[in-house]
Order: structure tokens, then C-alpha cells, then sequence
């Protein structure tokens, strides 16, 4: 799926994405009118700029699957973010993931088991770790 919506100036709501997807990088990349997203799949491993610039987005809400590995620029410049996000593995990289997103959001929370949250967190100024 990777790079699938890219760019895509009118998309404003996600299908349902198969249960089978791996590569979700760069799938949603500059949506700016995607307004929600449904579930992340269990199987998905890299998230690689998925949501970066989707300026519409706001409740960011989802569970990060196991699977994860690549968490680099996920969620990174979206003014509005918020939500809670729960992690519950160690992802291999995950720079910038929320850069420059939630400064117009009540902020962003991560939750979870993953020992690698407070460093996640620090990539952006709106997100606390619970």
C-alpha cells in the first residue's frame, strides 16, 4: 500500500485497509482534506510517513500493531492532532514521528508497553506519555 493515496488532494476518508497490508509508508502522505482513518491492521509493519501533512486529521486515536517496525514520520505535521495512541512495541526507528503536530489539539498521549515511549514522544512538543 505504500504511497497508494499519496498526494491525493479530495480524499477525505479511508476504506477499510485489508488485513493483509505490511507497508503502509507514505500511503496517506499530503491528504490534506483526510478527515479519519480506520484501524491500522495487526500485520502492518511500517508506517513510514503514512499521515505526514494529512492537515485535516484530528482524532488520532489507534493501536500501533505489534508488527511495527518503522514509525518515521508517522504522524508528523498535523496542528490539530490529538488522541491516545497505544504502543506496545519497540519500533526500530521512529524520528520525527509527531514533528510539529498538535500544537492546535488538546495533545497527543501515548500509552503502552513499549519501553521506547518517552523517546517517541519527544519527537514532538504536544505529546505526553501515560
Amino acid at each position: 500500500m505504500n504511497g497508494t493515496f499519496a498526494y491525493c488532494q479530495t480524499l477525505k476518508s479511508v476504506p477499510d485497509i485489508p488485513d493483509t497490508v505490511q507497508d503502509m509508508g507514505s500511503a496517506f502522505k499530503f491528504c490534506n482534506k483526510l478527515k479519519k482513518f480506520p484501524g491500522i491492521p495487526a500485520s502492518v509493519t511500517s508506517l513510514y510517513y503514512t499521515f505526514t501533512w494529512c492537515h485535516s486529521l484530528t482524532d488520532i486515536s489507534c493501536t500501533i500493531p505489534s508488527t511495527i517496525t518503522n514509525m518515521t514520520n508517522t504522524f508528523s505535521h498535523i496542528n490539530g492532532a490529538y488522541g491516545t495512541i497505544t504502543i506496545n512495541k519497540n519500533p526500530n526507528a521512529w524520528n520525527e514521528c509527531f514533528a510539529e503536530s498538535g500544537a492546535d489539539g488538546p495533545g497527543i498521549i501515548l500509552t503502552g508497553t513499549c519501553t521506547k515511549l518517552e523517546e517517541i514522544a519527544a519527537t514532538g512538543q504536544y505529546v505526553t506519555v501515560q
